[in-house]
């Protein structure tokens, strides 16, 4: 019963939301079967654990009838009526969380009824508070449409022999949302296409980027950067829509949703990264500048919190431009911005990392010694790091049965992507060669390998052995 589909959901709830459900499972408007109430409040006892050894289908029922005959058909029936509750527990929450969704229902049904005051009253409010909308986005867009939608519904019913430029307004919102959409979806396929394998269709109308030139993007800024992304990955060849995009988010990117402005940033650094994958190092600084942009002005936070890997990705890019002071004053900063779950980990991690490329190996081993490996990306990095600092420290023995112990590792544990695979195997496959000096066209193989951890430290590595040889 552990694994049912109610108590799959209710492991998700926090204790507030669990007894905002118990409210809606007691309420006779939300419920009208008694029986639910007393297998919520059986459930509720179990709360978070659900030990399985006591908490069974035959002992729930037992509790519920204690003097009937065990029937699985009825307690589960019981148990899809509850999960029903749950949905529509859900359902009628994320309606209340939505800024001007319950009122747009609620104007529509103002018009039906014939409720004229109700009606312009929370008309007026909802678009007042759309005007006064501080970050645009889809839902802007398409609340403004639904808004006209009704507007001209409202205006119908009247029976009025005048014009009407609700049908305007709705026309040029639902451009403005078809076209964001329409974008979205462009930059997403194209920024995928350069990870993946295959080929999206953009059906795109022939010559709408002129057009949406032509009409200056509406005026609305949050589509004019969507659309320099979208030219950027169209035409990552030539700079100067980059260039066009950066200066944007430079200027422009307040007054934009948190969520598109999080997605216009990584779109931003994920253009960097393919460039510095094919040796245009100067990205470093920018893809650098955008996530120092990103932290600043909490645009990369969740609730409040840096994830380590963003916080791990800034301190390689500033690894890479040797500002080791600018480091360690970001890492002190904001270690306590990290979950304090993972700060111990995050700050031993990286000040490995930091001390592994000031060549100070003693400080680096004893902190990668002391990471815990809780999370994939920490034992696959301490790995490849580990393996760094056995090869300059000439430990030949001890790096090559690392070597062999993580080759097998990757090979067996299925937990790790296929990508990630391939990108450590190939970092491991190529300092093989080096290792053994087989050195020949080895900067070709490394240059030329899509999926490759720690490129530039092999490639460093590969010309002092040439050199050597």
């Amino acid at each position: 019963m552990v694994n049912s589909k109610i108590i799959t959901l209710i492991k998700t709830f926090s204790q507030k939301e669990l007894l905002a459900f118990e409210s809606f499972v007691v309420s006779p408007f939300f419920n009208k079967n008694e029986a639910l109430v007393k297998v919520f409040e059986i459930i509720k006892k179990e709360y978070p654990e659900f030990n399985s050894e006591r908490f069974s289908k035959q002992k729930v029922f037992k509790t519920l009838y204690p003097d009937k005959v065990f029937d699985d058909k009825q307690i589960r029936y019981l148990l899809s009526a509850l999960l029903k509750l749950g949905y529509k527990f859900l359902m009628v929450r994320k309606i209340e969380e939505e800024a001007h969704e319950a009122d747009l229902l609620l104007l529509d049904e103002f018009i039906e009824r014939n409720l004229e005051k109700h009606y312009v009253q929370t008309r007026n409010r909802i678009s007042v508070d759309l005007d006064n909308d501080l970050e645009i986005g889809l839902e802007h867009f398409y609340e403004k449409m639904k808004i006209a939608d009704l507007e001209q519904k409202h205006f119908s019913r009247q029976q009025l022999r005048q014009f009407d430029d609700n049908i305007q307004h709705g026309s040029d919102f639902l451009n403005r949302y078809f076209v964001l959409k329409k974008l979205k979806y462009a930059c997403g396929m194209l920024d995928r296409q350069s990870l993946l394998k295959g080929a999206y269709q953009l059906d795109l109308p022939e010559n709408w980027m002129d057009w949406l030139i032509a009409n200056h993007y509406w005026g609305e800024k949050i589509i004019k950067m969507y659309a320099m992304v979208f030219l950027s990955l169209e035409n990552e060849g030539e700079p100067a829509y980059f260039e066009k995009l950066k200066e944007l988010l430079d200027a422009e990117i307040s007054g934009i949703s948190k969520d598109d402005s999080k997605e216009l940033l990584l779109y931003a650094i994920n253009y960097c990264a393919r460039k510095m994958r094919k040796g245009e190092d100067q990205y470093i600084e920018t893809a650098l500048h955008f996530y120092v942009k990103g932290i600043r002005e909490k645009i990369l936070m969740e609730n409040g919190f840096l994830s380590p890997w963003t916080f791990g990705n800034v301190v390689k890019l500033a690894l890479r431009l040797e500002r080791y002071e600018w480091i360690e004053h970001f890492i002190e900063e904001h270690k306590y911005h990290l979950v304090p779950e993972f700060q111990e980990n995050a700050m031993q991690y990286n000040l490995a990392e930091l001390y592994c490329y000031k060549k100070d190996f003693d400080k680096a081993l004893s902190l990668l010694f002391k990471v815990e490996f809780s999370d994939l990306s920490y034992h696959l990095g301490s790995r490849i790091m580990l393996s760094k600092i056995y090869y300059e420290l000439n430990e030949k023995e001890a790096l090559l049965s690392l070597m062999s112990s993580f080759v097998m590792f990757l090979k067996r544990n299925k937990k790790i992507s296929e990508s990630i695979r391939k990108t450590c195997l190939n970092f491991c496959d190529l300092l093989f060669l080096i290792i053994r000096g087989k050195v020949q066209q080895i900067e070709e193989k490394i240059k030329n390998t899509t999926l490759l951890a720690d490129r530039e430290w092999l490639l460093e590595k590969a010309a002092t052995a040439l050199k050597n040889a």
